[in-house]
């Protein structure tokens, strides 16, 4: 896959893993266009309100940054915007900063051909499966909610309002769950979409992690993927998780930058 074909790909998982549980409810708000795509859940956490894709025209991109805050300025919920690698314009960083907004972090975009996907590890006791039941999702949404001092309760808003989505075994959207020696400890979301599987959510609770449960439920994920015909799998790393993640055969393909609203002004483009 050449690059620019990868970050279309990476590009529509993550529009897949933004959308596709809210799409169609009651409540959120989701404006997909083919330069710009917004997400507001209804939920006051900017991990589920956010702009992405950004490809937009050189000409036109201040006015679509502007309308892109207007539409989230309609609720005041907090937001962010993601920038992945072949963004459009160029300019795009510096005309966000202009609209008062900011960088706050970047991760490294990481790509693995899974034709080169070594034998998946293994950690003993723990058992890894698809999330199917009730249970299991609030299960999951605990897990994911203890990532914040203390558990964000957003979290569970969240899980709760799509519930029926997540549940649905025909989602693109499969979420894992770790269980070790029968304890729910670690989970993982993998998004079958744009020709790639995008790895999302793989998060250990703090008092069972160095123990290579994260390397399980990402194998677990790629193994899955392989199966469904999927050639890569791609995945935003922090800078403690990219090491792990080029030991399990990733490499990184360029950056995914955060953008916020600055602390002191909030101004149109």
């Amino acid at each position: 896959m050449q690059s620019e074909q990868l970050f279309t790909a990476a590009d529509q998982n993550f529009v897949v893993h933004a959308t596709g549980a809210l799409s169609g409810r009651a409540g959120p708000r989701v404006q997909a266009e083919e330069d710009l795509v917004l997400v507001d859940s209804g939920i006051a956490s900017d991990a589920f309100n956010v702009a992405c894709r950004f490809r937009l025209a050189s000409e036109s991109a201040r006015t679509r940054v502007r309308e892109a805050l207007e539409f989230f300025g309609q609720e005041d919920r907090p937001f962010t915007f993601w920038l992945f690698p072949g963004y459009s314009p160029a300019e795009l960083p510096r005309i966000l900063e202009a609209a008062g907004l900011h960088a706050v972090g970047t991760e490294s975009a990481m790509v693995l051909d899974l034709s080169r996907m070594g034998r998946p590890a293994t950690v003993q006791g723990l058992d890894i499966r698809r999330v199917t039941t009730r249970d299991d999702l609030r299960a999951f949404a605990d897990i994911a909610a203890a990532n914040s001092t203390p558990p964000d309760p957003h979290v569970r808003a969240f899980y709760d309002l799509t519930e029926s989505a997540f549940l649905d075994v025909r989602s693109p959207q499969r979420l894992y769950l770790g269980c070790l020696d029968g304890r729910p400890v670690a989970t993982a979301e993998s998004t079958i979409a744009g020709g790639v599987a995008g790895l999302y959510n793989v998060s250990t609770l703090g008092a069972f992690r160095g123990r290579g449960v994260g390397s399980a439920m990402t194998g677990r994920c790629l193994s899955d993927a392989q199966r469904l015909g999927m050639s890569a799998a791609v995945l935003q790393a922090s800078s403690e998780g990219e090491p792990v993640y080029r030991r399990l055969g990733f490499v990184a393909t360029g950056t995914v930058t955060e953008f916020k609203p600055g602390e002191a002004r909030r101004v149109s483009a």
